[in-house]
């Protein structure tokens, strides 16, 4: 097929069609980010380094060491607000992700 005719055609605008549109008002909150979401979760991910310190891996030394000898003895408050802790960052976590 040839085109010899080559004015313009006028009068024509781009416009979205309505599949689109009800694709568009259909999405779920769960299918958007944004970078209000992306800033907690960075700044969950650096409370959370934190807390770790900067000795980590000293302090997993020395639990091994005391776990192996026997006189590893940790504290139940501590293990529990441990899990506490945890269980918070991980709700916040899925909340961030949910929307």
């Amino acid at each position: 097929m040839e085109i010899k005719d080559a004015t313009s055609v006028g009068g024509v605008r781009p416009t979205a069609s309505p599949v689109q549109n009800e694709a568009v008002a259909r999405r779920l909150p769960s299918e958007r980010v944004s970078t209000a979401d992306t800033s907690r979760v960075v700044d969950l991910a650096q409370a959370a380094l934190a807390r770790a310190g900067t000795s980590r891996a000293d302090r997993l030394a020395q639990l091994e060491k005391e776990i192996q000898a026997g006189t590893y003895q940790p504290s139940a408050s501590q293990t529990a607000n441990g899990m506490i802790d945890a269980a918070k960052i991980d709700n916040a976590m899925q909340s961030v992700v949910r929307g």
